[in-house]
Order: C-alpha cells, then structure tokens, then sequence
C-alpha cells in the first residue's frame, strides 16, 4: 500500500459551532491543495496567459512539488 500523502489538514477548518447541524464540510480543501493553488496563481501571474503554450500537466505536477516542500517545511522537528 502507498504512504498516505500528507495533505497539512484542512486549509480553513470551521468552528464546530458553524457546522455541528449543518450539511456543511469543516474541513473544505486541504493545506496541501491551497498551497499548490497559490503556487499556480503565481507561475500564471508571471506570464502573459498565454496558455497554449504553457504544459499545465507540468504546472500542476510542480505546484504540488512546491505544496509538499511546503508542507515538509512546517513540521517540527523531533
């Protein structure tokens, strides 16, 4: 079986007051996803989105190097 990818938790988690009776989620996107999310808003910030001749397969694979770096970079060490 393959190691769990460690996502960092929720990004936003929500107090449990705000969805204790509700049908919303407390936990939304993970860490993980939103860093990569911000890693990608600032490689297609420095372009001219010209998309077509960007390979986003390669953008997205890099942006979740960037989110796991990032991740990696927050743990405390033992």
């Amino acid at each position: 079986m393959a190691d769990k990818i460690n996502d960092g938790g929720p990004a936003f988690p929500l107090p449990k007051e705000l969805y204790e009776h509700s049908e919303i989620s407390p936990y939304g996107m993970s860490l993980r996803d939103w860093f990569a999310g911000m890693a990608i808003q600032g490689m297609l910030a420095g372009r001219k989105c010209e998309l077509a001749n960007v390979a986003l397969g390669d953008m997205i694979s890099s942006a979740f190097v960037i989110a796991d770096a990032a991740l990696k970079a927050r743990e405390i060490p033992q």
